[in-house]
């Protein structure tokens, strides 16, 4: 999960006009608030640029958060293998949208927490409304545009679903300024009344938040764990090759000691020393359960039938 503040470069100063029409591009479903309630374009304009009491005209009237979760992390929450939206039945794509709202929910907790106010304890005590993307278009910075692979505008492939938040500046109930781009964090100040207060927000600690949020909600398999996986399996496996292999060294030593001590003129020499072959199995087996009784499963049988070839092998040409 990727997490951004987008920095404003004044254009937050005024009017959310300009934002919203933008998030409104496609003019498909619709923006949410906190509440989980569908809101227009136009009651988010209009609630945003109307929740700017004691801010100065210079000064940022809201912001604008991203959320975009990886490719592999979408796959991973839908539950299967999809290169495209389109792929998704109705109740895929319902669920989808459902649990991203609901992480969007999350995340402004982890926010409002992050500014350490009194006043300002998770998202219900915000003003944000937020839209669920689901196309991203390559850009002239992309890697892929500046190689010639492809060009600014076009439609990237693949799941793009990802998240936009615009936050007001102000507290739900008008009373904080709350902004995420000042310069101190978890900073000791002291009011008027002289009682110690924590101010500031740290942006690092809010963004490790967001992401082990994601990971945790949806039991995400990030690519470490994935390779610790891969890894600790192959080493269980090498391990219980290498322990076979010196099960089988253990019965091949046997058989030729015993095969040594006698000789293999009659079938009925035959038929006993099978037999002590037999015997030696078990105590194999036994030796490998007692290391490990995954691996302990070779039948008797098998190790017979492999004696009695050896032993006619050298019956008829000799050791």
């Amino acid at each position: 999960m990727y997490t951004k503040i987008n920095m404003p470069r004044g254009l937050n100063s005024g009017s959310s006009k300009a934002l919203v029409e933008y998030l409104d591009k496609e003019e498909k479903g619709f923006f949410f608030d906190k509440n989980d309630e569908k809101a227009t374009s136009h009651r988010v304009q209009k609630e945003i640029d109307g929740h700017v009491n004691k801010l100065g005209k210079n000064e940022d009237k809201f912001y604008m958060l991203s959320f975009s979760p990886s490719k592999d992390e979408l796959r991973q929450m839908v539950g299967r293998d999809v290169s495209s939206i389109e792929q998704l039945t109705f109740e895929e794509k319902t669920k989808l949208f459902s649990d991203l709202r609901g992480y969007t929910h999350d995340a402004m907790d982890i926010y409002a927490q992050s500014f350490n106010r009194e006043n300002v304890r998770n998202g219900k005590d915000l003003m944000y409304f937020a839209r669920i993307e689901t196309e991203r278009t390559y850009n002239h910075y992309d890697k892929d545009v500046q190689s010639g692979k492809a060009n600014t505008g076009d439609k990237k492939d693949g799941l793009q679903l990802h998240i936009h938040v615009i936050v007001s500046r102000k507290s739900a109930d008008d009373k904080a300024k709350l902004s995420p781009n000042i310069r101190f964090r978890n900073c000791q100040f002291k009011n008027g009344t002289q009682k110690e207060v924590t101010r500031g927000f740290n942006y690092t600690d809010f963004t490790e938040k967001c992401s082990a949020k994601f990971t945790e909600k949806f039991n995400i398999q990030t690519r470490a764990n994935h390779n610790k996986g891969v890894q600790t399996q192959s080493f269980i496996s090498s391990g219980a090759n290498r322990l076979t292999n010196t099960v089988k060294n253990k019965a091949k030593n046997q058989l030729r000691n015993e095969i040594l001590k006698d000789s293999f003129h009659t079938e009925r020499q035959i038929a006993g020393n099978v037999m002590k072959v037999a015997s030696i199995g078990n105590k194999i087996v036994n030796i490998a359960s007692a290391s490990n009784p995954v691996t302990a499963v070779k039948p008797i049988a098998e190790l017979a039938v492999n004696a009695i070839k050896t032993i006619h092998r050298i019956s008829t040409s000799g050791l």
